[in-house]
């Protein structure tokens, strides 16, 4: 989802069939999913990786994080579910969600979108709502999830903590972030 002022220009939720054959899935082979509405986050079968994982690895959750699905408006759009599953079962159920992605930038857990809501087409949406110059976008990421952006903007950065292959699909790697990572790109391909 994309949001400028306040309004929402880019959002392409999951069919609710699409969320209901991961959740089926997830219940059938015991493991957890964080569903992300477009207001509200829940947590389906939780269990100690999945706290430890948003909380440390991702630095967001903390006290409030959500217990159960219940908390989830059943009305609610779905922007994504992220099962805490591995690559075999990532494999054996993705190919009966067409509609949908799955983007794999942490071993234990992968992001499941609608196939049309990837950050590259968020970018665009979001350089055709601002009236910006696409030619002039920089994208940084350090996901599989990010690879799209990187297609979409002038120039993808990557960032060192990044898988081989993301990396690959990136015009640049920035140094690490304790290294001024980020400026010194910055101030390498912005003209002064």
């Amino acid at each position: 989802m994309a949001i400028v002022d306040d309004e929402v220009c880019f959002s392409k939720p999951l069919r609710r069939e699409s969320v209901a054959l991961l959740l089926s899935d997830a219940v059938r082979n015991d493991y957890s999913c964080v569903i992300v509405g477009e207001r509200h986050i829940a947590l389906h079968n939780e269990k100690p990786l999945v706290r430890e994982l948003f909380e440390k690895f991702l630095q967001v959750g903390g006290g409030d994080f959500p217990s159960t699905i219940s908390r989830l408006d059943p009305d609610e759009p779905v922007l994504q579910v992220s099962p805490f599953f591995t690559v075999e079962q990532e494999q054996a159920l993705m190919p009966s969600i067409p509609d949908a992605v799955c983007a794999r930038w942490h071993p234990a857990f992968a992001d499941v979108t609608a196939r049309e809501a990837t950050k590259g087409l968020a970018l665009t949406s979001l350089v055709e709502r601002l009236h910006l110059d696409a030619s002039k976008t920089v994208a940084f990421g350090d996901g599989g999830n990010d690879v799209s952006m990187f297609r979409a903007a002038a120039i993808g950065i990557a960032m060192p903590t990044a898988d081989e292959w993301v990396r690959n699909e990136a015009d640049i790697v920035a140094a690490d972030v304790d290294d001024n990572g980020i400026a010194r790109v910055l101030e390498k391909i912005l003209p002064l």
